[in-house]
């Protein structure tokens, strides 16, 4: 067996251990500490940066926000209560636009998908909106991203799911596999 090992394995061990992979075109600085995040709120459990790379959701026991300013990050502050209630809310989303924000409720050991918009006249956030059964089904959901307003692409037991929102019903169905059909 040890032969077998030398013959077929070493040299492939010895080959990927020597091959040298091309460094990747942009150069990325070192992780910093974002001290105003940092001091309000210790540990950050998970993150969503809008697209224009100036406001910074946070699970952190609820939703906060962070701005970016001239001087740096602000304070954050929790979402309202709406958004932020009794269960332990985590997995912040928002959409490219800013308008949609989707977020876990785990309420024991299932998580629900929910998604919330902004009043962009008011800058108030709505009531909860459930995506729908379709996507929240047992196990329940472990996080999303969204392309757009209308596309969410999901985590449930560790596999992708894609499902679109139907305007009829105010909910996203027509969940399937991703990427793996078309």
């Amino acid at each position: 067996m040890n032969k077998i090992f030398a013959i077929f394995f070493l040299p492939l061990i010895i080959f990927a251990q020597t091959t040298k992979y091309p460094q990747a075109p942009e150069i990325w600085s070192k992780p910093e500490k974002i001290k105003a995040i940092s001091d309000w709120a210790g540990t950050v459990g998970g993150a969503s940066v809008s697209s224009d790379g100036k406001t910074l959701y946070m699970a952190v026991s609820g939703i906060a926000v962070s701005h970016l300013s001239d001087t740096g990050w602000t304070t954050p502050y929790k979402l309202p209560s709406n958004i932020n209630r009794d269960y332990y809310v985590e997995s912040p989303a928002i959409t490219p636009g800013g308008n949609r924000l989707f977020y876990n409720w785990r309420i024991g050991d299932y998580s629900y998908l929910f998604y919330s918009n902004r009043d962009t006249v008011n800058d108030e956030w709505s009531d909860p909106v459930y995506c729908g059964d379709e996507v929240s089904r047992y196990p329940g959901v472990d996080g999303a991203t969204a392309p757009d307003d209308t596309t969410i692409i999901f985590l449930r037991s560790s596999m992708a799911y894609i499902g679109f929102y139907n305007d009829s019903t105010k909910e996203y169905d027509n969940v399937r596999d991703f990427p793996n059909e078309g």
